[in-house]
């Protein structure tokens, strides 16, 4: 599998060599397997030599996504094995000016706005274990305004380009630095609910993470930055500073500050997903660990609508949230609403 290696900022020369090497794979017998961390279907994690100092953050860890190796330790070279996700996945609505030219068949839904329309896309195949080279490249674009504007963030490291192809377009990897090997929100909550403390505990420790989660929300969004998948494995807290951090950025947008309408509509889009998913947490919550709290209030907090409580109160109903799968179909309504309070 040939792959070339574009760096985009200065490591040491033992770090880009043991980068390099992983993806040489004509020569992975000689990767240190046991210094290796792999996590999820795409990525490997390997603490580094030096590490790097950057806009206040330490960076101690380089993340290669896209590095694609099989679960169960088997590790092999990319392959153009398709997934698709869900239909209705909020990732993929989009928010687009009348009439604009949308291939036929990818529209699963759509509602007017006056001079906007919200369509939500059908789901499209991806490769399995690495990621569109279009991806990288909107990723590294994301992060590099996110740290100009004093935002944590990954460091673009890397961008990695595969010499094969799927559906017609080429496959890439991002290299990145990041301050630790995964701090992400939802580990962190976990951790909450296996620690052998009482249940309101648990409940006031996972109503911070949820105020933190949706604090961290809100400065991308102040930065024009909209997440479009903000679950709380694309978030987490910084160690010791407990400073909202988000990462998993293929699939957002960077806004365009002229349009002020457009802007908050896929504000509204973002906030209102986030809104469902404390709706399932708290709902799975309740039903399998017999803990109860109010979610919804530190999230209103986290992001600074304590003085709109009232307005967005009748949105938080359970009648409102219906299935996760059938969630952006059933609610563009709400966006329209959120629209006209962020």
């Amino acid at each position: 599998m040939k792959a070339d290696i574009k760096w985009l900022t200065d490591i040491s020369e033992k770090d880009k060599e043991l980068a390099s090497l992983l993806f040489d794979w004509k020569n992975k017998d000689k990767w240190d397997l046991g210094g290796l961390y792999p996590s999820g279907n795409r990525n490997l994690y390997f603490k580094l030599d030096e590490p790097i100092k950057s806009n206040n953050i330490n960076f101690k860890f380089l993340k290669i996504k896209g590095h694609h190796y099989m679960k169960y330790k088997r590790m092999q070279a990319p392959e153009a094995k398709a997934y698709t996700g869900e239909d209705g996945n909020p990732r993929n609505i989009k928010v687009l000016r009348r009439n604009p030219s949308v291939p036929e068949g990818t529209i699963e839904h759509s509602i007017n706005y006056g001079d906007y329309t919200l369509y939500l896309m059908k789901t499209y195949e991806k490769p399995n274990g690495c990621m569109f080279l279009e991806e990288v490249m909107n990723e590294v674009k994301i992060q590099n305004h996110l740290l100009e504007n004093n935002c944590a963030s990954p460091l673009p490291i890397g961008i990695v380009e595969y010499g094969k192809k799927f559906n017609g377009k080429k496959l890439g990897s991002h290299i990145m630095a990041i301050p630790d090997r995964d701090v992400r929100a939802s580990h962190l909550m976990e951790g909450f609910l296996k620690g052998k403390i009482s249940n309101k505990q648990k409940s006031e420790l996972m109503s911070y993470a949820v105020e933190l989660h949706f604090k961290g929300l809100k400065k991308l969004h102040d930065n024009n930055v909209v997440h479009l998948f903000a679950h709380f494995g694309n978030s987490a807290l910084l160690p010791l500073k407990f400073k909202p951090f988000y990462c998993d950025f293929e699939n957002s947008v960077l806004l365009n500050e002229k349009d002020k309408e457009y802007n908050k509509f896929y504000k509204a889009i973002d906030l209102s997903e986030t809104f469902c998913r404390i709706y399932h947490l708290k709902r799975n919550l309740e039903k399998k660990k017999k803990i109860y709290g109010n979610f919804f209030d530190p999230a209103i907090k986290g992001y600074g609508l304590k003085d709109k409580e009232k307005e967005i109160s009748f949105m938080l109903d359970e009648s409102c949230f219906g299935s996760f799968i059938k969630f952006c179909t059933v609610n563009f309504n709400m966006v329209g609403k959120l629209k006209e309070l962020v």
